[in-house]
């Protein structure tokens, strides 16, 4: 599965992760999914995340991994080989985060 369409301004909550906001060509059914991205000129930008609400059906939140170079506002991306997680998929997610964020800080307060 494939998604694609310009980056569009979102809400840019300051308390949290840079996200681009891409205002899809053709929806694609709400989930998280993990993917690649790509610029316009096929370059990667690195595996991703993306959220699609039922509550903003044409746009995907995407979460480029260890992407905080250039700001990405009216460029063109695509986001190749979409898998959609399901809820085992997402609690390992948020448990090796937990599991991570524990480690580091418990150490630190010991």
């Amino acid at each position: 599965m494939l998604l694609s369409g310009p980056v569009i301004k979102g809400r840019q909550y300051q308390d949290k992760v840079p996200t681009a906001n891409i205002l899809m060509e053709e929806r694609v059914p709400h989930g998280v999914y993990i993917g690649e991205s790509f610029n316009i000129d096929g370059d990667s930008l690195g595996k991703s995340f993306v959220f699609v609400s039922d509550y903003a059906p044409d746009t995907a939140e995407v979460y480029i991994t260890g992407y905080w170079r250039n700001d990405l506002y009216g460029k063109f991306l695509s986001v190749e080989n979409l898998e959609k997680l399901d809820r085992d998929d997402l609690r390992n997610i948020y448990d090796n985060a937990m599991n991570a964020w524990e480690e580091r800080n418990v150490s630190a307060m010991s």
